[in-house]
């Protein structure tokens, strides 16, 4: 019966002597067996290290490859080939162009192939195993290839003594150190000339020898450069300390050269000659700066080795020159390179760059090929053949960048073989960017005319960048630029406050021709200073280095910038007439059109501190934004002679130029230069000086843009609350999503929770940068562990911080409001919702009876009040019959507890002290023999008396029932 309803990483000994001089006689006498070796040298790789091996196959008409590895992977292969104008060579897989930069797998180098070349090829080969990684087979000036000639080969049909007779024939027009009978000096010396014979006595049809190259060079420019100094040569005066050696500096005036003025020329003539000129201390080069400058270069007609355009930290400054000065050998030096190999110091091994300019960097004018395979001078060994004169740059004082050892045919050794057994053996230059001069800017450099060299440094980018010009046609080779971290770590800028010395070295050995060069503007400007400055409204300066991050000082966006640059005479120089003003802006900060009218005043101060300003009528001012390059140039041009500045005399050049609207905080810089003549002289090319000011940094700062923080992810809501129950105070804390927008671009924000004043350092959150989206963003960090939470009200703040706050940045961008309280709460969370007594027998009707197995009463109380506070509670129970029910209803507390009548009125069944509670959770639970029994005085008869009797729980917040 269901019943009850419930309401929940050479020196030469003798013995080697003889042993060559034996291995001549027996090669002579064997020549059939030096043909089959030469036959073999083909199957020799002409390129190699510990894993692989490169062989190429000639053909009639073209060149194929074969790789030889030892390592299991695949490999990939990239393949450059230049000829000897460092133009490229075509490569073809089977008949495709191979394109730049490809890469190629094992088997398709196999079907690789070039058309073979008359001259000498350079080949460079990188390769990729699995790791990723690019690796170099090839030197990186390339593995030089000569290949053999198209026509029949003839070399085996000419005698020992006929091949002897043309190698020496060729040799006496490249050498210069063919003469004989020269006195050693140095045990250098000594060393080259025991090798020098001993080559001289060397079979030359070994199979690894290969005659010195033609110089054959097709001229692509012709002509000749300038008859005269071109205008714009300077006297230097001041500039430069004593030369070193044989060079002579001279006062030029005459008619024709230099438009007619006084300049000054460096001449160098003579053989064994060696010579340097560097800056005065004062006029080293700045690496902090721009500069740039034009040299006048006259190569002569007759031989000479060659000059250099050097610039070094060697600790011997203005001093500073080659040690390696043996006659007829050393002017392959060029006076900054080292020893022409390695050689012995009393018993010491040397290398080559022992006796180089220190922490240098050179741009070499080499005008004699040293390229023979007899004596010492062989710097230019494989150097493709019509390639001298050229111009190339090296490190004189870096031995693994600059000097690579060379066997007696001039193939190269390991990279650190400069000995071998007790041998010292000889070395070639290194060239980087190659480039030959002949038919590049005229017929022949060598023609006893003029030409430049022009180089610069930018301050801005770190590059720094030469070129050749030939001044009468306009001719000039491609710039060449040389990485800013080369510059400097070889000249050691971060140890010598970012300066070096500059200045030219140059030599003769046994030729003995003329080499001048003349300067225009120096590199350091000389007789005057300019600096550079940019104000604020409050004349200020805001200028900072140019690494600064603090943004300590700045501009406002859309806050006018006060342009500034100042021109000050140095004491004991001559006095100058000003002629233009040029200042350099940024656009991508200041915001001036081409054409854009911009008003300057410039002020003139006397030595003595009297101050005047120049009338405006006499200033003309342009301004040029190229939209390309984003940069604003503003040219004031001055007229009248209106600037005349005497030594100690300035002039201060200001005007105001509007700043961008700007989403993001810009570093821009601004550099000025002044263009002045001596006075008493007109403005032209000749006697015009353009002297730099440092550029200068600073800070344009964006508007900032509000930050908004919202609990709401359209609307902006600022304030929270709501009410929880105790038991939601739980790990990990309470946590609520909030959304934050800021228009700015690039602003970093923080966000921080206090309650009160204090700081809860625990709730942990992220920075955001800022985009500029004008959506909410949402912030799910928000997790304030529940030890901050108490009953009643818990108030919060959330702030957050905005990097682009100029104003008062230590306090909030914008602020949120939490307010959180805590309640307890006292209910019934369950009661049964049936009794069931059925499918009993008559007779089992009777007396007090049990409910149905596993009808078990199970109640529970939920109490989340505070404990700190009294309470009680209690649960009582009462039961209604229907009218004329046959049973009636008890209460036992156990099995064997006493009974209680269950009736209308309610009787105490379960209260606070019956259990222990779990959490907050009151769970009292009775088998089906304890509880709610049926109680019958005699037996029912049969029948459905369901929902006869209604049970009435009810929860008292006191101890007992009321």
């Amino acid at each position: 019966m269901e019943m009850l309803n419930n309401k929940k990483t050479n020196s030469w000994f003798f013995c080697m002597l003889s042993f060559i001089f034996i291995a001549f006689l027996v090669g002579g006498a064997c020549s059939i067996s030096y043909a089959d070796e030469d036959q073999s040298q083909q199957t020799k790789p002409f390129a190699q290290n510990e894993h692989l091996a490169f062989y190429l196959e000639e053909t009639d008409k073209d060149v194929k490859f074969h790789v030889d590895k030892s390592l299991p992977e695949s490999l990939q292969f990239m393949m450059t080939i230049l000829d000897s104008k460092e133009a490229k060579v075509p490569l073809f897989l089977n008949e495709d162009s191979v394109s730049e930069n490809q890469w190629l797998t094992e088997e398709q180098v196999t079907s690789l192939s070039f058309t073979k070349p008359m001259q000498p090829i350079r080949l460079f080969i990188h390769y990729q195993r699995n790791d990723g990684v690019v690796r170099e087979l090839t030197p990186p000036e390339g593995q030089l290839v000569q290949m053999t000639p198209q026509q029949a080969n003839a070399q085996s049909t000419v005698s020992e003594s006929e091949l002897t007779d043309k190698m020496n024939s060729s040799s006496s027009t490249v050498e210069e150190n063919g003469e004989s009978g020269e006195s050693p000096e140095t045990d250098e010396t000594q060393q080259s000339s025991g090798e020098s014979k001993i080559a001289e006595e060397q079979d030359t049809s070994s199979s690894d020898y290969q005659p010195p190259m033609a110089r054959a060079a097709q001229a692509f420019a012709t002509g000749t450069g300038s008859q005269y100094v071109p205008p714009g040569a300077i006297p230097i005066s001041g500039a430069f300390a004593a030369p070193n050696g044989g060079a002579v500096v001279s006062n030029v005036t005459n008619t024709n050269d230099n438009g007619g003025k006084p300049f000054s020329q460096i001449s160098l003539s003579g053989s064994n000659n060696w010579t340097s000129i560097w800056s005065n201390d004062a006029y080293r080069l700045d690496f902090t700066k721009s500069f740039s400058q034009r040299v006048y270069v006259n190569f002569g007609t007759q031989q000479a080795d060659g000059v250099a355009f050097v610039m070094h930290n060697d600790a011997r400054k203005t001093t500073a020159i080659t040690n390696s000065r043996a006659v007829g050998v050393d002017g392959q030096n060029l006076g900054v390179y080292g020893a022409t190999g390695g050689y012995y110091e009393l018993l010491a091994q040397r290398t080559p760059e022992t006796t180089a300019i220190r922490n240098s960097f050179a741009v070499e004018f080499d005008l004699f090929a040293n390229e023979a395979v007899t004596g010492r001078a062989r710097y230019d060994a494989q150097i493709p053949a019509g390639s001298t004169p050229h111009m190339a740059y090296t490190f004189p004082g870096n031995l693994s960048r600059t000097y690579q050892p060379i066997n007696a045919v001039n193939g190269d050794l390991g990279a650190n073989d400069w000995f071998t057994l007790t041998l010292a053996n000889p070395g070639r230059i290194k060239h980087n960017s190659l480039i030959p001069l002949n038919g590049a800017v005229s017929t022949n450099v060598q023609d006893g005319t003029w030409y430049e060299f022009n180089y610069s440094f930018n301050s801005a980018t770190r590059n720094f960048t030469y070129s050749f010009r030939n001044p009468a046609n306009g001719a000039k080779t491609t710039d060449t630029t040389i990485p800013w971290g080369d510059l400097n770590s070889e000249l050691q800028l971060a140890t010598n406050n970012n300066r070096a010395y500059w200045g030219f070295t140059a030599a003769n050995g046994s030729v003995s021709g003329q080499v001048r060069f003349a300067f225009t503007q120096p590199p350091i400007p000389i007789g005057a200073t300019v600096t550079s400055n940019v104000l604020d409204n409050a004349n200020t300066s805001v200028t900072v280095p140019s690494t600064d991050t603090s943004k300590s000082k700045y501009l406002m966006s859309e806050q006018p910038a006060k342009i500034q640059s100042t021109i000050k005479v140095n004491t004991g120089e001559a006095a100058l007439n000003t002629t233009r003003w040029t200042t350099v802006l940024d656009a991508k900060a200041i915001n001036l059109a081409t054409n854009a009218t911009v008003t300057p005043t410039i002020t003139k101060t006397t030595a003595a501190g009297v101050t005047s300003t120049v009338a405006p009528a006499n200033l003309s001012t342009v301004v040029t934004n190229n939209a390309t390059t984003g940069v604003i140039t503003v040219v004031t041009t001055i007229a009248n002679n209106a600037i005349n500045l005497n030594p100690g005399d300035s002039a201060t050049l200001s005007y105001s130029a509007p700043t961008r609207t700007l989403s993001v905080d810009a570093l821009t810089s601004y550099g000025s230069s002044v263009l002045a003549n001596p006075v008493g002289t007109t403005p032209n090319d000749t006697t015009n000086v353009t002297y730099y000011g440092d550029t200068v940094y600073y800070w344009v700062r964006k508007t900032d843009q509000f930050t908004t923080l919202s609990w709401e992810s359209v609307n902006t809501v600022p304030n929270f609350s709501e009410t929880l129950d105790i038991s939601a105070n739980r790990d990990p804390g309470y946590k609520k999503t909030f959304y934050w927008k800021d228009l700015d671009v690039g602003d970093r924000l923080s966000f921080k929770v206090r309650k009160g004043t204090t700081y809860l350092t625990d709730v942990p959150f992220s920075d955001v940068t800022t985009t500029g989206a004008t959506s909410f963003n949402a912030n799910t960090q928000l997790a304030i562990p529940t030890k901050y939470f108490d009953y009643g009200e818990n108030k919060f703040v959330i702030e957050v911080y905005s990097s682009g706050k100029l104003t008062k940045p230590e306090e909030p961008a914008a602020s949120l409001n939490l307010t959180v309280t805590y309640t307890g709460e006292l209910r019934l969370e369950q009661a049964p919702s049936t009794f069931k007594w059925t499918n009993r027998k008559v007779r089992q009707s009777k007396g007090i009876l049990d409910r149905d197995a596993g009808n078990s009463l199970e109640l529970k109380v939920w109490d989340s009040r505070d404990p700190r506070t009294t309470r009680n509670w209690s649960v009582g129970l009462s039961i209604t019959s229907g009218t004329n029910a046959p049973f009636s209803f008890v209460w036992k507390t156990s099995p064997t507890s006493a009974v209680q009548n269950l009736g209308n009125s309610p009787i105490k069944v379960f209260d606070s002290a019956s259990v222990t509670p779990t959490g907050y959770l009151y769970t009292l639970n009775m088998s089906e023999n304890a509880g709610v029994l049926l109680n019958s005085s005699k037996l029912l008869p049969v029948g459905d008396y369901s929902g006869r009797a209604t049970a009435n729980w009810k929860l008292y917040d006191t101890a007992t029932i009321e």
